[in-house]
């Protein structure tokens, strides 16, 4: 059984090759793939933080947090990613 902090690694790593890999066309945009990864990790960060807060579940909220935009620049549209919803 793994622990939790190789799971999130494992979260991580997914995560990042996947920005990488479908944000290629915006890896020199400030707001690209590389921005996008390390926000993920203060989204995880603050997560955990409001999770221990609010006796949540910390795996759930940390995953959820490094997860929340991994798709997002699988979209024509991922600029407008929460206004076109």
């Amino acid at each position: 059984m793994s622990s939790s902090g190789d799971l999130f690694g494992r979260i991580s790593s997914f995560v990042k090759a996947n920005l990488l890999e479908t944000g290629r066309e915006h890896i020199a945009n400030p707001m690209g793939p590389r921005y996008y990864f390390e926000h993920s990790l203060r989204v995880a960060f603050w997560c955990w933080r409001l999770a221990l807060e609010m006796h949540a579940d910390v795996s759930t909220c940390v995953a959820a947090g490094l997860l929340h935009d991994v798709s997002r620049f699988e979209s024509e549209n991922y600029d407008m990613q929460g206004a076109i919803s």
